[in-house]
């Protein structure tokens, strides 16, 4: 058994603000603060080892905050300021999920789906290999997901029984400003790998947090340059957890008067993104470039029609150029040249053949995940399959029913807004991000719900209906 330095840091902190905050609710949102970071900003390393098992911080802090979450709920003191005073209203959607869930399990071991994913297959290389994770060959049903899933909901109904409105300003702020951490790390990775060739600052964040899961000791330079791996297991979950800061960063722009500080977090964000050089990198900054216009565009008091328009226009162009001018090598572009590796990999859909490219190993998890979805498409097979779309596998998995439950979860926490509105944040927010470039796990996070939450409250505050 082993313990990471990271895991004592980590006890320490939760003893030292515990006993700080002598209020059960504020050291709640503390809890809620350490989770976010650890199952988004966090992600390289392990909490524990127990011989060739690992438990991941992510799991512990999510653990912890639910512990957290049910003394709350069951103290004498009951907190009527919520984010939904009618808070009940969430539990029917709650039991109907997990029941579909259930359905799944129990159809799971009476009519067991036992063919495996790829058939055949040769593939030796590792990424390769984990572009499609495939438990059907083992004994037992991954039940980790389905705890993970409890845990969710239950955290989604504390928060809306529980947190107002300066509860989730409060937890904001503190999730961004300890992010900021990660924003320092990524660039001084960048700057000491590409410029000093030297992997002092990976060797010390794996020496740090564990090295499970790490990859970025193992790769070569990509198009000329190292990526930026930061506090994740690599280059493409470091986009995802930059990607998911700004969510929340740029929402306070809007939220916090004093927002300075808020806006060099975005554009430091944007700029990691883009030097970052990997697909994934890149269509993470489309995305909240595109998100950051959205919400600005309703936000008349501080642009007039012409300045935010002209913004929107600058905006893209400086996005455009940098895309363009960090991604060139040997005058080739690396952006449009992957967009076309894309695109020639997809034409091979039909015949169901795909190269040994990266964009190949996404395609062949997802074509093989939708042959498996179609076979089984209203309850799924169980959490047994997962390729590099949390999407794709969620439907897999839980099927259309478990799926639309799932999704009724996320527009229940967008109250008060039309539904185009809403469809355009969940999109945004959740299916974009994880159609094709995050896998099962990245969906299940606590992280989603809480920015859903906090954009509801940005566009509210334009209609006035902000508590």
């Amino acid at each position: 058994m082993s313990i990471t330095p990271f895991s004592v840091f980590l006890i320490g902190v939760y003893i030292f603000l515990f006993s700080r905050y002598r209020t059960m609710k504020k050291q709640f949102c503390v809890s809620v603060v350490i989770t976010l970071l650890c199952s988004t900003v966090v992600k390289m390393g392990h909490f524990i080892s127990i011989s060739s098992s690992t438990v991941p911080y992510s799991t512990v802090t999510l653990l912890i905050s639910c512990v957290w979450a049910f003394f709350l709920n069951s103290s004498k003191r009951t907190y009527n300021q919520g984010y939904y005073q009618n808070y009940k209203s969430f539990v029917p959607v709650f039991i109907a999920f997990i029941l579909s869930i259930c359905v799944t399990i129990f159809l799971f071991y009476i009519d067991r789906y036992d063919q495996p994913v790829i058939e055949d297959s040769n593939f030796d290389d590792f990424i390769r290999n984990m572009a499609v994770f495939s438990y059907l060959t083992e004994d037992s049903l991954k039940m980790g997901f389905f705890y993970v899933i409890i845990c969710y909901c239950y955290l989604i109904y504390t928060f809306c029984r529980q947190l107002s409105y300066s509860d989730f300003i409060w937890i904001s702020e503190n999730f961004v400003r300890w992010s900021f951490i990660s924003i320092i790390v990524g660039f001084l990775e960048f700057f000491t790998e590409n410029f000093f060739n030297t992997l002092a600052i990976s060797n010390a964040t794996v020496s740090i947090f564990g090295n499970s899961g790490a990859q970025q000791l193992s790769l070569i330079k990509r198009e000329g340059l190292y990526a930026i791996q930061g506090l994740t297991r690599e280059a493409s979950m470091y986009s995802y957890a930059t990607l998911y800061t700004t969510f929340v960063a740029a929402n306070l722009m809007i939220l916090v008067r004093k927002c300075k500080k808020y806006r060099i977090f975005c554009l430091l964000s944007l700029v990691l993104l883009i030097l970052n050089r990997s697909m994934s990198s890149y269509v993470y900054a489309i995305i909240i470039s595109s998100y950051f216009v959205y919400v600005n565009s309703f936000n008349i008091k501080f642009f007039s029609v012409k300045k935010n328009v002209l913004m929107i226009i600058l905006l893209f162009i400086f996005i455009a150029f940098l895309i363009i001018g960090f991604s060139s090598d040997n005058g080739d572009n690396y952006f449009f040249a992957r967009i076309n590796e894309s695109l020639n990999e997809f034409t091979n859909i039909g015949r169901g053949a795909f190269s040994e490219t990266s964009e190949g190993s996404r395609y062949v998890g997802i074509y093989q995940s939708l042959k498996i979805f179609f076979e089984r498409p209203f309850w799924g097979i169980g959490f047994t399959v997962s390729c590099l779309s949390g999407v794709i596998s969620m439907l897999c998995n839980i099927g259309l029913f478990g799926f639309f439950f799932f999704m009724c979860i996320q527009f229940k926490l967008l109250k008060g807004l039309k539904l185009s509105s809403k469809i355009i944040l969940i999109c945004l927010i959740l299916i974009f991000p994880n159609l094709l470039l995050n896998s099962l796990g990245e969906i299940l996070v606590i992280s989603i719900p809480f920015i859903l939450i906090i954009s509801a409250f940005t566009q509210s505050r334009f209609t006035n209906q902000c508590k």
